[in-house]
């Protein structure tokens, strides 16, 4: 099942700026190429202030650098600690798949990770198992019994009991449910985040709910011709950038046959955001129904619903200046 987001388009402001302002600190991991780090700022009492994921490599001199940019407010004061996530566990010299810098030190507006300072973040763990379709199963249909439709036993088979206390559960929820969905292990995950989102369930089912949200990726289309293209990011709803990438594999939708940029990012980071983002490149712009060009469009989604498919967004995209 494919959702289609409906493309909303915002004036260029923050989100959209690529050069950093007065106020921004940079924080530089030197880094080898090709991985997908996770920068955050954590307080001294441990209240995470920033997080931010990038995949995109900034030469300094002979060294590949990953950057973050956060405004200084951000941190000012507050930052007892920083640290590097490696998505892809792939870099070697990282002290575990996470390390941090306490007591960090900046220097010139930019705090630079240094390795042989960092310490793993906390024991390293093995990395979460994704939950089998009768696992997925078992979940939703204990949080429909708990939320009054009757699935029957929570025994992980998708039988008709289960499909009708669904088809019931999705009629009440105006919409938001598709009632016309095809239960399958796509939509029954995204039924088990939903309900766990809405609702409060027991410690069992949401754990499978956790473990699922830990090992899902959201997936999205982008119809935009490649050269287009800039950057793809989640923002919250205060524009803040929660996740950004400048790169993409190539999709092809099994609807129209059409090339479309594929982008995907970890539940945790969508389920923080409110909207979707894209950005062209100079010489570029989105155009919206009024004709007007924009060099970055958003869109709102509903983050628990969208593992039920590669959610898709359609562009009209020329060249020109924005106006």
């Amino acid at each position: 099942m494919k959702s289609i987001l409906i493309v909303g388009f915002a004036a260029a402001g923050a989100l959209f700026a690529p050069m950093a302002s007065a106020a921004d600190l940079e924080f530089v991991v030197p880094a080898p190429v090709n991985l997908m780090l996770t920068i955050s700022g954590h307080g001294s009492d441990g209240t995470q202030l920033f997080s931010q994921t990038t995949n995109q490599v900034v030469m300094q001199g002979d060294q590949p650098t990953y950057i973050v940019r956060v405004e200084d407010s951000v941190v000012a004061g507050k930052l007892g600690r920083w640290c590097v996530l490696d998505r892809t566990r792939t870099w070697a010299e990282l002290p575990g798949s996470e390390a941090c810098i306490d007591a960090p030190i900046q220097s010139d507006g930019a705090y630079t990770f240094d390795i042989a300072m960092a310490q793993p973040a906390k024991p390293v763990e093995p990395a979460p198992v994704a939950l089998s379709d009768e696992e997925k199963t078992s979940c939703v249909q204990a949080a429909l019994n708990t939320v009054g439709f009757d699935a029957g036993p929570v025994d992980g088979q998708l039988g008709n009991g289960t499909r009708r206390a669904f088809a019931a559960f999705a009629a009440s929820t105006n919409g938001k449910v598709n009632e016309r969905w095809q239960l399958n292990g796509g939509t029954l995950g995204a039924l088990c985040l939903y309900l766990a989102r809405e609702h409060e369930l027991d410690a069992d089912t949401e754990a499978l709910a956790v473990r699922h949200a830990a090992t899902t990726e959201i997936a999205f289309a982008i119809g935009l011709p490649p050269e287009a293209f800039a950057a793809f990011a989640m923002a919250d709803e205060k524009d803040n950038a929660v996740a950004r990438l400048e790169t993409y594999e190539e999709y092809t939708n099994p609807a129209d046959g059409k090339q479309m940029l594929g982008l995907s990012f970890a539940y945790p980071e969508v389920s923080a955001s409110a909207r979707a983002c894209t950005f062209v490149k100079e010489g570029w712009v989105l155009k919206n129904k009024e004709g007007k060009g924009f060099r970055g469009s958003c869109t709102p989604l509903d983050p628990a619903l969208a593992t039920a498919g590669r959610l898709t967004i359609v562009y009209t995209a020329e060249r020109g200046q924005p106006g």
